[in-house]
């Protein structure tokens, strides 16, 4: 099954209060952990409903400071989920916002088939559908 590719409609840098984080470690870890997070997303498997996929931060203040709880969450929605979106694309989406605009930890990618894309901060997460 292959499901037509939506094209980005917006993009923003919104996200949690530890998002603008000035610790140059933790900003690495955590970018890390978002790039783990959305390659939680199975390639070849369609998504047609709320799914969300985390990964916990492995260096940095913010690490320390949670009690290693603190994790970037990827989440995928959508007003009208249709046919679904395939992981790979929604993977795609997020490498194309990480490389024309900077959403490379928080942050919401907003697509054509009124599905997004949100990049953010969490502890506590947990990996839904």
């Amino acid at each position: 099954v292959s499901t037509p590719l939506p094209s980005q409609t917006a993009v923003d840098n919104d996200g949690g209060g530890q998002c603008g984080t000035s610790d140059s470690l933790s900003k690495d870890g955590f970018g890390d952990a978002c790039d783990r997070a959305i390659n939680g997303f199975e390639d070849d498997t369609v998504y047609t409903g709320y799914t969300s996929r985390y990964s916990r931060l492995t260096k940095g203040i913010l690490m320390f400071a949670s009690w290693g709880q603190a994790a970037c969450v990827a989440n995928f929605e959508c007003d009208d989920y249709g046919i679904g979106m395939k992981g790979s694309d929604i993977i795609a989406a997020r490498e194309k916002a990480k490389k024309d605009d900077g959403i490379w930890i928080c942050g919401h990618i907003r697509l054509s088939n009124s599905c997004s894309i949100v990049m953010d901060y969490c502890t506590n997460c947990h990996s839904t559908g």
